[in-house]
Formats: structure tokens, sequence, C-alpha cells
């Protein structure tokens, strides 16, 4: 009987799976400071548009999600977010699919 041998070829690190940081604009913009409020719009405004997507729509706000590389980079941008005066209860880090 011939044996077969496996090829050992490390693996290398896993990918790391894509995260983003869902933000309910509800809060931000119903119960928080003006400045608070401003700052987020500018910065949904100003970002790459294929990084936000709108999970719901409604009148006050929507649900967005803010794609990031992987759940590092997702948890940085919410304590960002948190540092600008957005309160931790409006912000989820969640799984996501890169753009």
């Amino acid at each position: 009987m011939t044996e077969q041998l496996a090829l050992e070829i490390p693996a290398g690190p896993p990918p790391s799976a894509p995260a983003a940081v869902r933000v309910n604009e509800v809060v931000v913009n119903l119960y928080t400071p003006r400045a608070t409020a401003d700052w987020w719009a500018l910065y949904r405004a100003r970002g790459p548009a294929a990084r936000f997507t709108i999970v719901t729509t409604s009148i006050p706000g929507d649900l967005v999600d803010v794609a990031c590389d992987d759940r590092a980079d997702a948890e940085w941008l919410r304590n960002h977010m948190i540092e600008q005066g957005i309160p931790k209860a409006a912000l989820r880090i969640v799984n996501g699919e890169r753009p």
C-alpha cells in the first residue's frame, strides 16, 4: 500500500471579517446637542458613499451602517464617535460586508 503525504501549507492568519458600526440617527438627531448632530451630518456627508449603508429609513433619522475593515477598526470608530458626543446607546458593532 502506498502512503500519500499531505502537504503542510501554513495557513497564515485568518482573514479578518468585515464589521460595521450601526448608528441610530434618531438618537443622534433628537437626544444629543446640536453640535454633535452637526458633526455626524458632516461626517456622513464627507465620507465615501460606499462606506454608508442605510438599513432603515425614518423621518427623524435613519439606521446607518458605516463599513469598517474589521472589528478593531469598528471599535476604534465607535469610540471616536462616543468622544464626539454620540451616546453609546446609539452605536452598535455588527458584522458587515466590504463595499
